[in-house]
């Protein structure tokens, strides 16, 4: 081999190298956006519950403060795909499904239950 050659492949084994510090660090910036993300989301609830706190405990009535969780509600399904954060989605969205369900079944009560088979006495 001569020195060109060597020359040569050292330098695609550095850029071999180099390529794959730079996707390393890609790798890890996105990884810390993601939880600068989750982080924030996190504080928009803890800020939530706390004004729940002070605001729940002025209340004598129920309906203003089940009128604020249904805005809450909806502000942080907002900031979590703002935030791109999934889970709370998920568990929102699975709740929705759940009452979603209980709704249809009190709606049609034959869908979910099944009638009793009669035998003819003839």
């Amino acid at each position: 081999m001569t020195d060109a050659d060597l020359l040569n492949n050292q330098l695609l084994q550095s850029a071999d190298k180099e390529d794959e510090a730079k996707g390393n660090l890609e790798a890890r910036v996105q990884e810390l956006e993601k939880a600068r993300k989750e982080d924030w989301f996190l504080f928009i609830v803890v800020l939530m519950m706390i004004f729940d706190a002070w605001c729940f405990a002025r209340f004598s009535t129920l309906a203003a403060p089940l009128v604020i969780f249904a805005l809450q509600i909806i502000v942080l399904v907002v900031t979590a795909r703002r935030l791109s954060v999934p889970e709370p989605l998920m568990l929102i969205y699975s709740v929705r499904e759940y009452f979603m369900a209980k709704a249809r079944a009190v709606d049609d009560p034959q869908a979910t239950r099944k009638r009793p088979e009669t035998k003819d006495a003839g």
